[in-house]
């Protein structure tokens, strides 16, 4: 298909990323509900989940490798998104363990997935600048992640079954088959125009420095199922709460982004700098009230918007096109890790009501780390 404008490309990218969020968060609102049915307690779905993310993760160099190696990442974003036609068959399953394989398979496709995807976006642009292409995906982007679960949520008030919401999603998933077909094609043998003569190959070493400051900025960074479970925590029983909560945090993502991409195409890499004091301000407030976390969870948006756009973006300005699926896996990798370690190490911060003063200290030892890597190795 011949593209008139880099905007199509982007904005066909982000249409299909919206309905892939749409399929696969819709589920993930239900699913802990739906595996109780069978029998699953709080452990057993905490390690489900655990597992699989963390399969997903690492699934991403692959997908990135392949991606590079192939030079089809249409190919590698058709067949990673197709994948999703084990979210609906979900709602057939009727044994505990058929289901947990289909949770694997899910987040491994999205790892796999994802560097084409994003690989994808950087060499169809055209004379769209980096910021502003990865901001206009990651709002439709979360569009589709506000859009699924509240979608599911009308079902349940509908219908009050938990099978119907994962039968409903087939209905997305054949329309992301149809929106697949208009995917552009990338080929090895073309080129993007690049008007900003700014954007050169950088060494390498440089990325392995942003992967590093991506890692210890989520590992500083209290997450946002973290966040949520404190909501739930000091809502008084206001049930309605925590998934308001978590949509003010995709809301905040979904703008951020938009915003902190322009700011991207003004200032590169620099637009980094205030992200690591503003990840700090979580961990300040996460001991206060709802309220509190509420503007806690408003600044987590924010930092996340600055992952999914500003940082994706310095990946172009960083490696050569040849190497854009692999470097984007390798983002992505160490965004989960630390997103893992956070997880583990605040959720540890909680359960032993550790002091305010020693979070802190932690936040701030992880968010300066990162500072000075990115400003003296990455930015400098």
């Amino acid at each position: 298909m011949r593209l008139d404008t880099g905007y199509r490309a982007i904005l066909i990218i982000g249409l299909i990323s919206l309905l892939g969020d749409f399929i696969y968060e819709g589920a993930r609102s239900v699913l802990p509900s739906y595996m109780m049915t069978m029998g699953v307690g709080a452990a057993l779905i905490g390690l489900v989940f655990g597992l699989a993310e963390l399969a997903g993760w690492l699934s991403r160099p692959v997908g990135g490798f392949l991606s590079d190696r192939t030079r089809r990442y249409d190919v590698v974003m058709r067949a990673g998104y197709g994948l999703l036609i084990v979210v609906p068959l979900m709602g057939f399953v009727n044994e505990l363990s058929l289901l947990v394989l289909l949770i694997f398979v899910e987040r491994i496709a999205r790892g796999i997935r994802a560097p084409a995807r994003d690989a994808s976006i950087v060499l169809l642009r055209k004379d769209v600048k980096l910021g502003t292409a990865f901001g206009i995906h990651e709002l439709l982007d979360q569009l589709g992640a506000v859009l699924g679960p509240l979608t599911v949520t009308l079902m349940l008030l509908t219908f009050n079954d938990l099978r119907m919401p994962f039968y409903v999603l087939l209905a997305p998933y054949v329309t992301l088959l149809s929106v697949l077909m208009l995917l552009p094609v990338f080929r090895g043998g073309e080129r993007e125009r690049v008007d900003n003569k700014r954007l050169v190959t950088l060494p390498r070493a440089r990325l392995a420095y942003l992967s590093l400051v991506t890692y210890l900025t989520a590992t500083g960074l209290i997450p946002a199922p973290l966040l949520l479970y404190l909501v739930s925590l000091n809502s008084q029983g206001v049930g309605w709460l925590t998934p308001a909560t978590y949509t003010v945090i995709m809301l905040t993502d979904a703008v951020a982004a938009v915003v902190l991409g322009r700011l991207f195409d003004k200032y590169e890499i620099k637009t980094l700098i205030p992200m690591m004091p503003l990840s700090v301000i979580p961990a300040v407030l996460m001991y206060g009230d709802v309220s509190s976390l509420v503007i806690a969870g408003v600044l987590i948006g924010v930092v996340i918007g600055a992952h999914e756009s500003v940082f994706r973006s310095a990946v172009a300005l960083l490696v050569d096109r040849s190497g854009l699926g692999a470097a984007y896996g390798i983002l992505g990798t160490a965004y989960g890790g630390g997103a893992l370690t956070a997880g583990v190490v605040f959720g540890y911060f909680v359960d032993v009501s550790l002091g305010l003063p020693i979070v802190l200290l932690y936040a701030l030892l992880l968010q300066t780390s990162a500072s000075i890597i990115l400003w003296r190795k990455v930015i400098r």
